[in-house]
């Protein structure tokens, strides 16, 4: 649980980060880019879900494609049948599909749940919640629209275990 409040601190302090001009830019949207190899201009909320994982050396897909941070450690899927309700844990990703995509297309980082919503920290977002927005934010997300949720900090604390 130590691990899962640091990336959420980690996450937290850069709400509030905007791009410089409003084209997926600025010094620390770049940074985000540069954590899986790109240069500025790309969309980058996957990016961002990156970089908070690798300030903390958490195993993650390094990868600014939504899609990948669910190809493995997924713990949730919409229309899953499951015997007992998720409960999410801080620190999840969770991915947001679309229709128009036919994939996921955004993705951030769970804070915490209340009875109908998850609170998210997600980067390339706006005040409502687009996906092509202009920084960090704190979010409010309704469960019924969460897609996928993986769990990269569950692993690493299963790794820290086993070494012990």
């Amino acid at each position: 649980t130590l691990c899962r409040n640091e990336l959420v601190s980690v996450a937290e302090s850069q709400v509030g980060v905007k791009e410089r001009t409003g084209k997926n830019d600025g010094v620390e949207v770049e940074m985000y880019l540069r954590s899986v190899g790109l240069g500025k201009g790309y969309a980058w909320c996957a990016a961002f879900v990156t970089w908070s994982h690798e300030e903390l050396n958490i195993p993650n897909p390094r990868s600014a494609w939504s899609p990948s941070w669910f190809t493995s450690n997924v713990v949730y899927r919409k229309n899953h049948v499951r015997i007992k309700p998720f409960t999410s844990r801080k620190g999840q990703v969770f991915g947001l599909y679309y229709d128009n995509l036919k994939r996921v297309g955004h993705v951030g980082i769970i804070t915490g749940e209340g009875k109908f919503h998850y609170y998210t920290v997600e980067g390339n977002t706006s005040g409502e919640g687009v996906r092509e927005g202009d920084g960090v934010y704190r979010k409010i997300r309704r469960k019924e629209n969460i897609h996928v949720v993986s769990d990269f900090v569950g692993f690493k604390e299963i790794l820290e275990a086993m070494k012990k």
